[in-house]
């Protein structure tokens, strides 16, 4: 689900949990005042953007690879 671009400008390479996670805590120590922050919230995060973009729930389902829609539908913490 995460990608980036490297130093050539290629896109949608893999980033690392571990990179990120590290990523994250180094933020997280530099603003304490923030709420706590893992990759698995950014998917839960990332599937509720996408429904309240509109987003069709069987193309965010195929998206996190889920095999389930109702799967899916505790990652999206909206109503519509």
């Amino acid at each position: 689900m995460f990608t980036y671009n490297d130093r050539s400008n290629n896109i949608n390479l893999p980033l690392h949990t571990d990179y990120l996670n590290y990523r994250m805590n180094s933020v997280r120590r530099r603003h304490p005042e923030l709420s706590l922050a893992s990759p698995h919230k950014l998917r839960h995060t990332g599937a509720t953007l996408a429904r309240k973009s509109g987003v069709p729930l069987e193309i965010i389902s195929e998206a996190l690879t889920h095999s389930d829609k109702q799967i899916t539908k505790t990652y999206v913490n909206t109503k519509i």
